[in-house]
């Protein structure tokens, strides 16, 4: 499992618990709403209790690097290269460190500018290209070093303050986001090499242009591995000068189908633009989860009536509506083959500037577990909103396919998708644990730009339902967090770099 799985979402959906002659189970957290087990079902005690076998545990690691790991490692060399966060230092460092046994070769302190979030190390030609601070304003120079021994090879002719890690692009050349001193813009340019000299060579203003998208995949494999026709992948369709905007199934560049926002009532205001949400594909279902509003020319949140907002489910293959909730949000992460889908539902408002900053001030809120392809609710909680709001916050990822979690009472919990029952996170059954998929803070003085704090790269790493990371819980949980760099197989997390066996 990558970390593009993390995009596709949904929950699971079978059977209900108990029967009506069953004794009552132990109190669950929140109150359920739930079905009786279906006819010809044997009631709990009939069913033989066995315990299952326990998964394989994972390899013994080759070699451990502990640390505040700040990036994610390149490879040069039988090297890897890696951003840390040097104890008591005010600059990140850059590290050099034996792929085979993970001992450190060299580190140098290296600056991290106008940076908002660090990003791995830039290579292009056997040299690393890093900011060396000033002191002064988040003034830098741009300096090359010897990717092998750390040493300085060359450096910019000119102070600059950097918006982006030089990056290798077009066939030879070093290019960058940055501005000079006393420049109103950002502009985009790239380095040339002159000796030991690195000239700027100067480009245009740095505007919104789209960024590089992860590696996806084109098709599907059935399970007697012959290819069959992949789903198509769904995305939005805006035309920016009359507003009008579409939901489309593409295959490759072909549209299979298309459906206007307003024509489905997604959209109150056809001036108004999707500023927030958190959209899924799960079990071949498209849930269009979108919020519309005035388009954000602030860091100011907006409020979204949830009387105003609509999930809307549409069948991936053909466009078809399936089902549309009114007031409800998707509000948990699920697996991409679940049946059910968790919402959360309202009266009052979400507000959210786009970004981060995201919360719920709403009554009568319902954590309710539905049907992915019906629509058909199959359990609910009473929660709050303080708890819908933490849904928008890091919350781990159960990695079984049988449960999620989710927030009740303030506290962090696992819900049984198929029968809502919700257990304290810490005695959870949750054979492969959890998953974490983001950055965090990085102890550096806070941004110049806007006085944020600095940000970690983003990572996918095992972790406990607090989001501390923990070792691999099993075999199977190489295969999902372990990515091949260079010669290495290595699971990075904001702690540690872990190398397994290849």
């Amino acid at each position: 499992m990558g970390m593009g799985a993390l995009a596709l979402v949904t929950l699971v959906l079978s059977s209900c618990t108990g029967s009506a002659e069953e004794e009552p189970s132990e109190p669950t957290t929140g109150t359920a709403a739930q079905t009786a087990a279906p006819p010809g079902e044997p009631a709990e005690a009939e069913v033989a209790t066995s315990t299952p076998e326990p998964p394989p545990p994972p390899p013994e690691p080759v070699w451990t690097f502990d640390g505040t790991i700040l990036s994610n490692p390149v490879a040069h060399d039988g090297d890897l290269l890696l951003h840390v966060d040097p104890e008591g230092g005010e600059a990140m460092a850059l590290v050099s460190l034996d792929a085979a046994t993970g001992e450190e070769n060299w580190r140098r302190p290296v600056g991290h500018s106008g940076l908002f979030s660090a990003g791995p190390p830039s290579l292009r030609d056997d040299l690393v290209y890093v900011f060396e601070d000033t002191g002064q304003d988040d003034q830098a120079f741009v300096v090359a070093l010897d990717a092998v021994t750390g040493d300085e090879v060359a450096r910019s002719d000119q102070e600059l303050r950097g918006y982006q890690l030089p990056r290798a692009c077009g066939e030879s050349e070093v290019c960058l986001g940055y501005r000079l001193p006393g420049a109103d813009e950002v502009s985009s340019g790239h380095l040339a090499r002159e000796g030991d000299v690195l000239r700027l060579v100067e480009g245009q203003p740095l505007g919104s242009g789209e960024q590089d998208a992860p590696d996806g995949t084109s098709g599907e494999e059935a399970e007697d591995g012959e290819d069959v026709e992949a789903l198509p992948e769904v995305d939005i369709d805006r035309d920016w000068e009359t507003g009008e905007e579409r939901i489309e199934g593409r295959r490759g560049d072909e549209v299979v189908w298309s459906v206007s926002v307003d024509e489905v009532g997604v959209r109150a205001d056809p001036e108004h633009a999707g500023v927030a949400g958190w959209s899924q594909d799960v079990g071949g279902v498209y849930l269009h989860d979108t919020y519309y509003g005035p388009e954000l020319g602030t860091s100011e949140a907006q409020a979204f009536p949830l009387e105003d907002h609509v999930l809307l489910a549409l069948d991936r293959e053909d466009g078809t509506e399936l089902w549309r909730r009114e007031g409800a949000s998707l509000c948990a992460t699920v697996g991409p083959d679940a049946a059910v889908v968790v919402v959360c539902s309202g009266e009052g408002e979400l507000r959210s500037d786009g970004f981060e900053d995201t919360s719920v001030d709403a009554d009568r809120v319902q954590l309710t577990g539905v049907a992915v392809r019906s629509g058909e609710q199959v359990w609910s909680h009473e929660i709050t909103d303080a708890d819908w709001s933490a849904r928008y916050g890091d919350l781990p990822v159960a990695l079984d396919e049988e449960q999620s979690l989710v927030t009740v009472d303030g506290d962090r919990v696992a819900v049984e998708l198929t029968t809502g029952e919700l257990i304290p996170a810490a005695d959870a059954r949750v054979v492969e644990g959890f998953a974490c998929w983001w950055a965090v803070p990085w102890d550096a003085p806070t941004n110049l730009e806007d006085g944020s704090e600095r940000q970690s790269e983003r990572f996918w790493f095992p972790c406990d339902a607090q989001g501390d990371q923990v070792p691999v819980p099993t075999e199977e949980g190489v295969e999902t967090f372990a990515e091949t760099v260079g010669e290495a197989r290595l699971v990075v997390g904001p702690d540690r770099v872990t190398a397994y066996p290849g």
